[in-house]
């Protein structure tokens, strides 16, 4: 009988997924920013595949510095002759490391929170949300300039700055949820047969609050790529000569009138890189909204 009952439980998730999954493929939007958040994500693991670190981004060409987008070089040249197309796909490693680290950290941390608040409720609660609050109080972004000034620049210091600014986001979205499913049936039974809070809270709520957290991921994300090229646009971040797209940006907005392409690459890959996430939170929170089944 138990055995049924697993098998009946896998079939009930697999069909479940299939039909998040049919929704979502629905969506033209969604499926764009699939391809494209993809085709970049490919391109940030396989850089050193496409592009020679050594002889692309870091060796300099003054013979040819400031050159238009060519055959040779494609996003054209820096004020250093280095080549453009090859530091913006080194560049984006370092830019999605950071915004994927810093979105892992604070989901374990907001979400731990945020699971203790809302499961167990009373003054352990009360406590942890006014912490909270007092952090929601700042812009994410002054904090992460506050705490990269603190700290000092480096990569995982820019890491765990935006993390931090985004714990409040996550411990929240968790509390809700799981103080929508805590006195539900199936909670309730697993208490009957004397299962641990830890494990009720690991094995039975958190895998129905993952819906409002896949959305939250995605945006996240983006987020942090952007905070991330904000932080070394303003010199607190990843500094030169490491290729990073703010840091890029920073530096070509002074020869803004004799070459904007210097400009004009780096600002598209972090656009193309937020607009693709969007999309894909956008077509996930429609596919995984039961009030859109219909």
């Amino acid at each position: 009988m138990s055995e049924q009952a697993s098998a009946l439980k896998k079939y009930k998730k697999r069909s479940q997924m299939a039909e998040v999954w049919l929704r979502f493929r629905k969506n033209k939007a969604a499926i764009f920013g699939l391809i494209i958040f993809t085709c970049i994500l490919l391109v940030s693991i396989f850089a050193d595949v496409l592009v020679d670190y050594e002889t692309k981004v870091k060796q300099q060409d003054f013979m040819n510095r400031m050159a238009s987008p060519s055959w040779e070089h494609p996003f054209g040249t820096d004020e250093f002759g280095r080549d453009i197309l090859g530091r913006v796909v080194h560049g984006s490693r370092l830019s999605l490391a950071v915004g994927l680290g810093s979105v892992a950290f604070s989901l374990l941390l907001g979400g731990t929170l945020g699971a203790v608040a809302g499961y167990y409720g009373g003054r352990l609660d009360n406590l942890i949300m006014r912490i909270v609050d007092i952090f929601m109080a700042i812009p994410s972004t002054i904090m992460a300039i506050t705490i990269m000034a603190a700290l000092g620049a480096s990569t995982f210091n820019l890491m765990l700055a935006i993390g931090i600014s985004f714990i409040p986001t996550y411990a929240r979205i968790m509390r809700s949820s799981v103080i929508g499913l805590r006195n539900t049936e199936f909670v309730e039974a697993a208490k009957a047969i004397g299962a641990k809070n830890s494990t009720i809270i690991l094995t039975e709520i958190l895998p129905n609050c993952m819906a409002p957290i896949l959305v939250q991921i995605t945006m996240s994300f983006a987020f942090g790529v952007l905070n991330v090229s904000t932080l070394s646009f303003i010199g607190l971040g990843i500094s030169p000569p490491t290729p990073e797209w703010g840091n890029m940006l920073s530096t070509a907005r002074e020869y803004l009138r004799d070459a904007p392409h210097m400009c004009f690459f780096p600002g598209m890959a972090i656009a193309l890189t937020i607009l693709s996430l969007n999309l894909l939170g956008d077509g996930l929170r429609d596919a995984l909204d039961p009030k859109l089944k219909q």
